[in-house]
């Protein structure tokens, strides 16, 4: 492990986020490194979780409330970041790893009310940290990716190692126990129903 983060890291912020970014564009590796570069400086895999998905629907101009927000955000991306679209040549949304880089390599060419402005505009006034983490922190991205890519067996055994953690043992029990009475319940109901 080569970052500041563990198994149980990665899999608080894939479980609060992995739907929104797959929907995204963004592989499991990219996803992975979004989080791994803002678990860095954060240190809160919850909150890391969280903002991934709430920044990955910002970026598309959807709030958590599904209600449409800045309708200027591609050209406001595009005069900030020298030229750089968030939308691919179909017109589809690059991916949120993508706009994350190409945003980040002209990040310290803005001057400060740029970036605050884009910043807020991109991920909300509650996500602002880690959206700057990640874009201050952008060159990690690929480095993540390639530790991703060089290490598949070692990324297996810290998670098997999560797995038969005592953390991830209640995590498990708790969720067979749930299934176990809505099963139950409804079956009971099913039978109740019937008689």
């Amino acid at each position: 492990n080569n970052y500041a983060l563990s198994a149980e890291d990665i899999a608080t912020i894939l479980q609060k986020s992995s739907a929104t970014m797959k929907a995204s564009g963004n592989s499991l590796e990219e996803s992975i490194a979004l989080g791994t570069v803002a678990q860095e400086v954060q240190q809160d895999s919850s909150k890391v979780g969280n903002a991934l998905k709430t920044i990955s629907q910002r970026i598309r101009g959807v709030s958590e409330d599904g209600e449409e927000l800045n309708a200027n955000l591609r050209e406001e991306v595009k005069n900030y970041a020298n030229g750089f679209d968030i939308l691919k040549d179909d017109g589809s949304f690059k991916s949120t790893y993508e706009i994350f880089k190409g945003i980040g390599k002209e990040w310290s060419n803005m001057t400060s009310m740029q970036q605050a402005k884009l910043g807020e505009d991109l991920f909300g006034k509650h996500n602002l940290t880690t959206g700057y983490a990640i874009l201050q922190n952008y060159q990690q991205l690929d480095k993540v990716m390639n530790t991703i890519a060089d290490s598949t067996g070692s990324v297996d055994k810290e998670f098997s190692r999560y797995l038969d953690s005592t953390t991830a043992k209640i995590a498990i029990l708790k969720d067979t126990i749930t299934e176990k009475w809505s099963n139950l319940i409804s079956s009971d109901m099913t039978k109740g129903a019937v008689e």
